[in-house]
């Protein structure tokens, strides 16, 4: 029985003493201590966190002492607990969603952009990052990106690093073209080596085409 149910979250001494209460029906306080040669203190949290758990009830026999639940009606228990929580999370997540598709339809339109055959125009570097943020949340395999220029900028790299490790952790694929010349800056190359640690790829080359990242090669 040891460990078996450390999965449900048991601790190996709530589990000992869960195991000697099966093993053992008419156990005693004086009972438990000896078969699980634990403390008190531990023995009583264990019969406290057995009961919440519902892995123990009071005694019917013996008033005053606990008896365990058979393991098939605690695990019962808890998976129904677990199934109803669940549940519970869903509908609140599907609430979420419609209330954010209700925002979005409702402030949608106030954006200053202007989109005109499958092109969008973004005005300022405010409107362009949070455009970024949303295409990076929505990215389902990659991001290629060309940054000419040479060494860039400490508001560049310092707007790049939430949102490449963000899809970096998703499993995201990340491939960046610098210009030859960010190996002579520290900045820009620090960030070219915790890209790299991190899973993404980076390569330099002496010319370059104009600023540019490709979404899902669909979107540029």
């Amino acid at each position: 029985m040891i460990r078996v149910l450390g999965v449900l979250g048991l601790e190996p001494e709530t589990e000992a003493v869960y195991a000697a209460l099966l093993g053992c029906p008419q156990s005693d306080l004086s009972d438990l201590l000896l078969i699980t040669q634990l403390t008190e203190s531990v023995v009583r949290a264990a019969l406290d966190d057995l009961v919440d758990r519902s892995f123990a009830r009071p005694s019917r026999d013996n008033p005053g002492r606990l008896r365990a639940v058979s393991p098939q009606v605690a695990l019962d228990l808890i998976i129904r607990r677990q199934e109803a929580d669940l549940a519970r999370r869903s509908q609140k997540l599907a609430a979420d969603r419609a209330a954010a598709a209700e925002a979005m339809a409702a402030y949608g339109h106030l954006t200053p952009n202007v989109a005109a055959n499958g092109t969008e125009r973004l005005v300022g570097m405010d409107t362009i990052e949070a455009k970024l943020e949303i295409l990076a949340m929505e990215m389902k395999r990659e991001c290629l990106s060309v940054m000419p220029g040479g060494a860039q900028s400490r508001a560049s790299l310092d707007a790049s690093r939430p949102l490449d490790a963000g899809a970096l952790s998703r499993g995201m694929a990340i491939f960046t073209l610098y210009h030859d010349s960010v190996r002579n800056d520290p900045a820009t190359h620090a960030y070219a080596k915790w890209l790299t640690d991190s899973g993404g790829s980076v390569r330099t080359a002496p010319l370059l085409p104009p600023r540019m990242l490709l979404f899902d090669r669909e979107v540029a």
